[in-house]
């Protein structure tokens, strides 16, 4: 029988810090490879899933993001992301 692994509650801010990290790291690869705008469009529901599977791979509870208020949040967040990152 497969050993059930100890799932942990997503820490406050977690959630944001993943995001912007998916979101940097998505910028640095448009920056590299423009064409990537045109070849792999990201909407989003990509960042959102993206972060909760990372967040699932580290072995914490993702069933609150799911909850359409926390959900709502989640991509209003992904705005102030971007416009903290916008270059000059």
């Amino acid at each position: 029988m497969a050993q059930q692994r100890r799932r942990k509650p997503i820490p406050r801010g977690l959630i944001r810090d993943v995001r912007r990290e998916i979101i940097i790291q998505r910028q640095k690869d448009v920056m590299q490879n423009p064409n990537l705008i045109f070849n792999d469009r990201w909407d989003l529901s990509k960042i959102f899933y993206d972060t909760r599977t990372r967040l699932d791979r580290e072995d914490y509870i993702t069933t609150p993001m799911n909850n359409p208020g926390k959900r709502k949040a989640i991509h209003n967040d992904v705005a102030d992301i971007c416009e903290e990152r916008k270059t000059p």
